[in-house]
């Protein structure tokens, strides 16, 4: 995060604070308390340990191949002007797991502007090799159409595939 946007973003948190101790928000504050900087992928699960849960976040840095097991849960944060986030779950997804639709990807908006948009994921099929990504395509680029998603990525264990 450069200066610029650190400082708007404490300048947006001091908006709200002022905001609340004053029992109401103003328009400016919620605008600045949204996030406006680009895209941010938060890596939740599995923690630095691996698919173990130890409550140290990975962070922005997405999990390594040795520390999945079958799911990966991260956060995005789209501002109005994003329209795609690549999120990195390395599942080593084969072209057969592929041509069957996996990995299962499932998403709950944890928080929105005031007009958010519509999401769909492309997950990809058909190789070559293994696959370690998906895309998440936000389809508007309207005032307001920033959000917050928890996304759920995860693959069977080989015993039911």
């Amino acid at each position: 995060m450069n200066k610029r946007n650190l400082f708007l973003a404490v300048f947006g948190l001091v908006l709200v604070a002022v905001s609340v101790m004053h029992f109401h928000i103003s328009a400016l504050a919620l605008l600045f308390s949204l996030p406006l900087f680009g895209v941010t992928v938060n890596y939740f699960f599995p923690t630095a340990a691996g698919p173990v849960n130890t409550g140290v976040l990975l962070g922005t840095n997405p999990p390594t191949t040795a520390q999945v097991a079958t799911l990966v849960v991260a956060e995005v944060q789209m501002a109005d002007a994003d329209t795609q986030a690549v999120i990195t779950h390395n599942l080593q997804i084969s072209v057969n797991d592929q041509n069957v639709d996996f990995p299962r990807v499932s998403a709950i908006r944890a928080g929105a502007g005031t007009n958010p948009s519509l999401t769909t994921y492309t997950i990809p099929k058909g190789g070559p090799g293994v696959q370690n990504t998906i895309t998440l395509n936000k389809l508007s680029t309207a005032v307001g159409s920033n959000f917050t998603d928890r996304v759920y990525i995860s693959i069977p264990h080989t015993l039911e595939r």
